[in-house]
C-alpha cells in the first residue's frame, strides 16, 4: 500500500512540475540577451566601439521584437545591426534563432556557423546551435555544442546548457548521461524545474519513488536538503491541478518541438 501510495504522489508531483519544464525550457519566451560582444569588453562600457555600441542597440531590439513574435521587424532591426558591425556575432545568433522561428532551417543553420566563425567559443551561441541540431535531428552533435558553452568559466545561465544536455541525451537513449548532466545543473540552480522534473521522472522508471516523490532531489552539495512541495508550486505558479493541464497539453509524451511555433512547442530558447 505504501508503494503504491508513494509511486500516486510521486505522478502527481511529476504532472505539476511538467508545466513549467516543458522539454527543457522554463517559459514561453526566454528573456536573455544573445552573447558575442568584443572579446574582453563589457558592453555599454567606455572601451565599447561606437559601432558596436549601435549595433548591440539593434540585436537588444531584434531580441524584444522575437520574443513579441513580431518576426519581420526582428528581421529588420538585425539588418541593420549586420549593416553597421557585420562581424558582430550576436547579430548572427539572433538572427539564427529569428529564422529557425520562422522555419527557415537552412538560413538558421548559416547564421549560428557564420556567427561561430567569428566567435568560436561564445558561449550563447554553442547553446542556441546546440539546441538548434537537438531539436533537428541531430542529438549527438548538439552535446558537444552544449560542452563547448560550458568550457566557458564566464558563462552566466550554464543551468541551460545542462538541462538542454540532459534532455538531448534522453532523446539518445543515455539515460546514465542525462542524469549526470540533471544533477550538475541541479547543482548550480537548486530550484532549476527543468532538472527536478526530469530527475524525477528518471527516478521514477527506475522504480526510486521515494526520490521521485522529492523531486528527485536531495543536493549532493553541503547544507541542502529536499525541496519541499510548495517551493515546486511557487516555481511554476497556479494550483496543482492547473498545472496538470498544462502539463497534458503541452507536454505530451516528451514531444519534439521541429517548428518553434507549432501548437504545444515552445519557441527556442536563448541563452546568455
Amino acid at each position: 500500500m505504501r508503494r503504491a501510495a508513494l509511486a500516486a504522489s510521486a505522478l502527481a508531483l511529476l504532472a505539476t512540475l511538467a508545466g513549467c519544464a516543458v522539454d527543457g525550457q522554463n517559459g514561453a519566451a526566454p528573456g536573455s540577451s544573445a552573447g558575442g560582444g568584443q572579446a574582453g569588453v563589457v558592453p555599454g562600457s567606455g572601451e565599447e566601439s561606437d559601432v558596436r555600441r549601435r549595433a548591440r542597440i539593434r540585436v537588444e531590439l531584434a531580441a524584444s521584437y522575437y520574443q513579441q513574435g513580431n518576426l519581420q521587424v526582428a528581421l529588420d532591426e538585425l539588418g541593420q545591426a549586420l549593416r553597421a558591425d557585420p562581424d558582430y556575432p550576436a547579430a548572427y545568433d539572433m538572427l539564427g534563432l529569428v529564422y529557425w522561428a520562422l522555419n527557415d532551417r537552412a538560413r538558421a543553420e548559416e547564421s549560428f556557423q557564420r556567427g561561430l566563425r567569428l566567435a568560436p567559443n561564445d558561449a550563447s551561441l554553442n547553446n542556441n546551435f546546440g539546441w538548434f541540431l537537438c531539436n533537428t535531428g541531430r542529438e549527438r552533435e548538439s552535446i558537444a555544442r552544449f560542452e563547448q558553452a560550458l568550457r566557458d568559466p564566464l558563462y552566466q545561465t550554464p543551468t541551460k546548457a545542462l538541462h538542454s544536455a540532459g534532455i538531448c541525451s534522453l532523446r539518445l537513449g543515455e539515460k546514465m548521461a542525462a542524469e549526470t548532466y540533471f544533477q550538475r545543473a541541479f547543482q548550480v540552480d537548486a530550484s532549476n524545474p527543468v532538472a527536478m522534473f526530469n530527475l524525477g521522472q528518471i527516478f521514477l522508471e527506475r522504480g526510486e519513488l521515494e526520490r521521485a516523490r522529492h523531486g528527485g532531489m536531495v543536493s549532493r552539495r553541503k547544507g541542502h536538503g529536499r525541496i519541499p512541495v510548495r517551493s515546486w508550486q511557487a516555481c511554476c505558479g497556479g494550483s496543482g491541478a492547473a498545472l496538470r493541464g498544462s502539463a497534458r497539453r503541452t507536454h505530451p509524451r516528451r514531444r519534439s518541438c521541429d517548428r518553434p511555433k507549432r501548437s504545444g512547442c515552445r519557441r527556442p530558447c536563448r541563452a546568455s
